[in-house]
């Protein structure tokens, strides 16, 4: 009876509450028993394995993620529900798949961040991004996939916290990398990216951001979702 009616604590009110920095989970790994004593293994991971690392998922980028994400996209439906033919429920396929477009969205506005470093080192010119190897993650599709999730997770369940988180990460990514491509010296790239933007302005993203962030209750909601939330909103 006492736990029950201990006040819930308000992460935002702890002093030394830290929100998660973007691709960061190794507080949260501390925790975890199946993998904290391996956070230390990158140290000894070689230059060969990283360069090798690095060759596969640029590669991968060039020649397969658009391709697979379309297809994860299309297999998984726009609805809110998702069955496959067997008529298994893919509602939790949807969250995997939305984080495995965040890290690669992620991955790739970061290579191309190195190569405009290197570029202004050496003093050639400053690549454009290679937004073909990408189209499938922040085309028209993608953007109206991710903003039914934003809906059906956000104002429709009353804030469903775990889909939330993952959807308004996705979300960013999609946001932060249009953002970049926006400043292409290429008018027909910047043509597409501001269609892009016009449909997020459509589907009434910034409605249902502000929605979210004003029903946020931090005694009861992972605080990431009011980060993400203005994050995405600012941007």
């Amino acid at each position: 009876p006492e736990a029950r009616n201990d006040k819930k604590r308000n992460a935002f009110h702890d002093p030394f509450f830290v929100d998660l920095e973007e691709g960061s989970v190794r507080d949260h790994n501390a925790l975890n028993p199946h993998i904290r004593n391996s956070l230390d293994s990158a140290k000894s991971v070689g230059d060969s394995v990283l360069a090798g690392l690095k060759k596969f998922f640029e590669e991968f980028v060039q020649t397969s993620f658009s391709m697979l994400i379309s297809v994860l996209r299309s297999t998984l439906g726009h609805g809110a529900k998702a069955l496959n033919q067997s008529g298994r429920d893919l509602e939790f396929d949807r969250p995997k798949m939305m984080n495995f477009l965040a890290w690669f969205l992620e991955y790739h506005r970061h290579h191309h961040a190195s190569q405009l470093a290197a570029a202004k080192k050496s003093g050639e010119a400053a690549p454009v991004i290679d937004i073909a190897s990408v189209q499938g993650a922040i085309d028209l599709d993608m953007i109206q996939f991710t903003t039914a999730r934003l809906r059906q997770y956000g104002k429709e369940c009353g804030i469903h916290a775990s889909h939330l988180v993952i959807v308004l990460r996705a979300l960013l990514q999609q946001v932060k990398t249009i953002d970049v491509v926006m400043d292409s010296k290429d008018q027909d790239t910047r043509d597409c990216v501001e269609i892009l933007t016009q449909n997020m302005v459509k589907d009434d993203v910034m409605g249902h951001l502000a929605w979210i962030m004003k029903n946020y209750k931090s005694t009861s909601h992972d605080p990431r979702i009011m980060s993400y939330a203005v994050e995405v909103f600012h941007y």
